[in-house]
């Protein structure tokens, strides 16, 4: 009989009854300073910039997105596949931070890898939960999201993993040459009902977002 492999332990905060921009964006704020570096990698609409722009007297702003463009005069935007390297050099960024993105990639460990390269200090990352008690629902229904469904035609934002509790612990312990400082638990939705059903469920159900903040050692 397998067992499932097991992470290290890692340090844990309380559950957030928030989202991942509320997490990552909380995360970030104690490491602004004037000058401070920053890319985005995934960054949608930039709101992370945006939200740091006006924030702090800020140094380099990038946003990187192969779908979306961010228009934002403080943030510069570049187009780039992920799949790729990142055309920047060692040590470029004080803060990187990349927002569930990894699972979308086929070539994970080289992204983080190029995540880590390009940072000089921190890394926030995020990774979705599909063990969360919605996902599965939807599992068992036969209606889980497009992003994960076998289509005729490809999507262009499609998953590429399944990222579920335990694993996305393994994967950010995996990880050589970082610390661990900080590993949040999200959960959307009405606090006074995640938390009766926190009283019944695991919490890797109720969990829909984890949210990790690394240190470059």
């Amino acid at each position: 009989m397998s067992r499932k492999p097991r992470s290290k332990p890692l340090p844990k905060a309380p559950l957030r009854f928030t989202d991942r921009a509320a997490v990552t964006r909380d995360l970030m704020v104690p490491l602004l300073h004037p000058g401070v570096r920053i890319l985005d990698c995934g960054s949608r609409d930039g709101a992370l910039l945006k939200y740091a722009a006006a924030a702090t007297d800020a140094g380099r702003l990038v946003a990187i997105d192969f779908h979306n463009r961010v228009e934002e005069g403080r943030v510069e935007f570049i187009a780039h596949d992920l799949e790729q390297l990142l055309p920047f050099g060692d040590d470029s960024f004080d803060i990187v931070n990349c927002n569930d993105v990894l699972e979308h990639v086929e070539h994970k460990r080289q992204l983080m890898r190029e995540l880590l390269r390009v940072t000089a200090h921190h890394a926030i990352i995020s990774l979705p939960n599909t063990q969360y008690y919605k996902y599965v629902l939807n599992l068992i229904r036969g209606d889980m999201s497009k992003q994960y469904k076998f289509l005729v035609e490809d999507g262009v934002d499609r998953h590429r993993w399944v990222t579920y509790y335990w694993a996305n612990e393994v994967f950010i312990a995996s990880q050589p040459g970082v610390e661990v400082i900080a590993n949040v638990d999200v959960s959307p939705g009405p606090r006074t009902f995640k938390r009766s059903l926190y009283a019944w469920l695991p919490r890797k159900f109720i969990v829909f977002n984890q949210v990790f903040l690394l240190r470059k050692t």
